[in-house]
């Protein structure tokens, strides 16, 4: 004979209800920092409160986000952090279309970071890059504390030397000169003024042809002709 037994019913396990205040008061708490433009505890507010919950003013959390993603972008890159700065706008731009300025001040850092790759391995390329550079972001640096201008002046000089020791002393002079223009630098002047004399020193002067010497006549037979004298 079999004896059945009752199953036990299984106890539901309980789910904490969720504390909707403090993600609320994180919501009022990211706000009044976006106002205070403090974008790094705004984002740290924000990200905190998707964690826990991420379906409370989803759509607001967003927006939120990419205001002080964007604001921090734009600001690390005016501090000279200009990797840092990009990243932001990378992320920011997740959640919307940078605007014109945002757009430009990642266009400057990308444009100054890749000149900078070229530093001290292809001056003509740094040239170019930072050419660019000198009338829109002038004063933009990053961590070494040189700007586009201090880069670009140096690197015409610099490229300047490397067309002088090709002996293209007239290209050489057309670096010196433009780095010249940007600033005044004495102690580049005497090389300046060097490879411009080099490059304008008059040619050397063509020896005229010598005048060959007369090979004497001779006759069929191999004899020299005479020269006949006047009879007295």
């Amino acid at each position: 004979n079999t004896t059945a037994t009752s199953t036990p019913a299984p106890t539901p396990t309980l789910t904490p209800t969720p504390d909707l205040r403090s993600v609320e008061e994180l919501y009022t708490q990211a706000k009044q920092l976006l106002l205070e433009g403090d974008w790094t505890a705004a984002i740290e507010a924000l990200l905190k409160m998707r964690k826990d919950a991420p379906e409370l003013h989803t759509i607001e959390v967003d927006g939120m986000l990419y205001v002080a993603l964007r604001n921090r972008g734009v600001e690390k890159i005016k501090s000279a952090d200009l990797e840092g700065g990009t990243y932001d706008l990378a992320l920011a731009e997740r959640f919307g279309p940078l605007d014109a300025e945002a757009n430009n001040y990642r266009t400057w850092s990308e444009i100054y970071v890749t000149g900078a790759s070229f530093w001290e391995v292809d001056w003509g390329k740094t040239v170019e890059y930072f050419q660019q550079l000198i009338l829109t972001a002038p004063y933009l640096a990053d961590g070494s504390g040189w700007t586009s201008t201090d880069r670009y002046r140096i690197a015409l000089a610099k490229y300047g030397d490397f067309l002088a020791q090709q002996g293209l002393f007239c290209d050489a002079y057309e670096q010196y000169q433009a780095s010249l223009q940007v600033r005044e630098d004495p102690s580049l002047e005497p090389t300046a003024t060097f490879v411009y004399d080099e490059c304008y020193a008059p040619a050397e002067p063509v020896p005229a042809p010598e005048t060959p010497t007369p090979t004497p006549t001779l006759s069929d037979t191999g004899a020299v002709m005479p020269t006949l004298e006047p009879t007295q």
